[in-house]
């Protein structure tokens, strides 16, 4: 009897070339407090883990340095129940979303385009953390703009 689609099994050639691998490196980090320059690669939103609410997520690349492992980013997206709930919490997230729109220089005059966000380059400090899980990690402290 055939096998569904999701049943079959692609065979392979039952090996992996590690040959290359060698030239495989542990990812560099910044150092806390240290002003980079970042890209956007990709711009998203997604829901909470609490279910309420969204966060925009961003990926950085840091720009020039290509054995910094990207910086990933997550802002609370203000919305009309956070801002009846908690003011100042909403208060924030607005003012978090607008530093970093203006460090990219993209408008807010109407809502914040996501589109206009890819690709887009900009200021950060950056903050050098221990994570339980991935050890050593940079994430962004504050956004900034450079004159």
């Amino acid at each position: 009897m055939a096998k569904s689609p999701d049943e079959q099994v692609t065979e392979g050639i039952g090996f992996i070339d590690t040959s290359g691998w060698g030239d495989s490196f542990e990812p560099e980090h910044l150092a806390d407090g240290e002003e980079v320059e970042v890209q956007v690669v990709d711009a998203g939103t997604q829901m909470k883990k609490s279910g309420e609410g969204q966060v925009l997520a961003l990926r950085l690349n840091v720009v020039g340095k290509e054995r910094v492992d990207d910086i990933y980013h997550y802002a609370s997206i203000p919305d009309n129940r956070m801002k009846a709930d908690e003011v100042m919490k909403w208060n924030r997230a607005v003012k978090a979303l607008e530093a970093m729109a203006l460090a990219f220089d993209v408008s807010t005059e109407g809502g914040l385009n996501l589109n206009d966000l890819q690709g887009a380059s900009g200021w950060i400090v950056v903050r050098l953390e221990e994570d339980p899980v991935y050890g050593q990690r940079n994430s962004v402290r504050s956004f900034t703009v450079r004159r």
